[in-house]
């Protein structure tokens, strides 16, 4: 095994599906072939919204320190600035280009001058902004130097989630950050630590922590208007806020534990594990293998929701795997920035 747990790279397939899963529901729903009103729909979106990108906050956060330690601030913050920005530019151009050409199949048709202002992101891709700004502040911050510095970030964050739980501001940089503080407490935390833990831990801890956090996450979706972060239908009360910061993170806990009893599973975890090291990959092309499989199966007549959800996650996950296997090495730019421009100059 690498540095890496291989914990977090599970979570991170997990969450990555479940990301899939969410826009393939909503695009049946924007189409008209499930009920969008429907309860059962209404209970599924929220409940997959509920935690797949917070999952993601933690797994990003916990790497933080570790990676600005070993390469310095400046260089890693080149890096990540630099690819973060490359892959919003590079991906929201062309995806909006495909709803502008494909206007009439597409659930959600957009004009040219949407497409170029980059300060709307073009649907899932406001995520690299917001992670940019975290990156940028937790970086320069160092909250893991000292408690004090810890103590400060995390309350700010926690300060700011709350305040934004729900609310999707109407530009990037203004969205996303009822996540911020999954990030900022995962970087408070770091990977060395969670490793720690995870050593401690055997199967019967991890067993009854998934069980619970599960029951307790269905009780919460199911018997409460409980929320994602990023959830903007969310009636912004306090109860329902707090209601919905606990589901969260039970969800999270649950995908955690759940990760670390599946790490035991050979064939399983490997594939997952695999799915999770290429999450960037899905996440940027995805939409379009589930666009396309939507489209095509109601082309031909097939309207089956069920048919629709298993064959849309199955594009939305292998697709991209096999269009990064086929460009990894003649067009390596599409999945990551050039590296003259990530990589500080060699000292002479």
């Amino acid at each position: 095994m690498s540095t890496r747990d291989a914990t977090l790279d599970i979570a991170k397939g997990l969450a990555i599906i479940a990301i899939v899963v969410g826009h393939v529901l909503r695009g049946l729903g924007n189409a008209g072939i499930v009920v969008k009103d429907g309860g059962g729909y209404l209970l599924a979106d929220r409940a997959i919204y509920s935690f797949h990108l917070a999952v993601f906050a933690v797994a990003a956060g916990l790497l933080v320190a570790g990676a600005v330690d070993r390469r310095g601030v400046g260089p890693y913050l080149r890096h990540r600035l630099v690819t973060f920005t490359w892959l919003y530019v590079l991906w929201s151009l062309p995806l909006g280009a495909l709803q502008v050409v494909f206007s009439g199949s597409v659930n959600h048709g957009k004009d040219w001058a949407t497409v170029l202002n980059l300060s709307q992101p073009q649907n899932h891709m406001w995520f690299f902004p917001w992670i940019a700004v975290c990156s940028l502040v937790v970086a320069l911050w160092r909250p893991w130097l000292t408690r004090a510095r810890a103590a400060c970030a995390v309350l700010v964050s926690m300060a700011l989630s709350l305040a934004a739980w729900g609310w999707f501001g109407p530009v990037i940089f203004l969205q996303g950050h009822g996540l911020t503080a999954f990030f900022v407490i995962a970087a408070c935390v770091g990977l060395s630590a969670f490793q720690r833990l995870r050593g401690r831990l055997g199967v019967w801890h991890e067993l009854p922590v998934f069980l619970a956090a599960t029951v307790a996450w269905l009780l919460l979706m199911v018997m409460t208007p409980a929320a994602g972060p990023t959830y903007s239908k969310l009636e912004r009360t306090v109860p329902n806020i707090a209601v919905s910061v606990l589901a969260t993170c039970l969800g999270v806990g649950a995908v955690v534990a759940a990760s670390a009893l599946l790490s035991r599973v050979a064939v399983v975890s490997e594939t997952l594990a695999y799915v999770g090291v290429h999450s960037l990959e899905i996440f940027l092309a995805h939409t379009l293998a589930t666009a396309g499989v939507r489209i095509a199966l109601s082309k031909i007549g097939l309207t089956d929701p069920i048919l629709h959800l298993l064959l849309g996650t199955i594009a939305g996950v292998v697709v991209p795997l096999a269009l990064w296997g086929l460009t990894r090495r003649y067009l390596p730019w599409l999945w990551q920035a050039p590296k003259i421009w990530t990589q500080a100059p060699l000292s002479r």
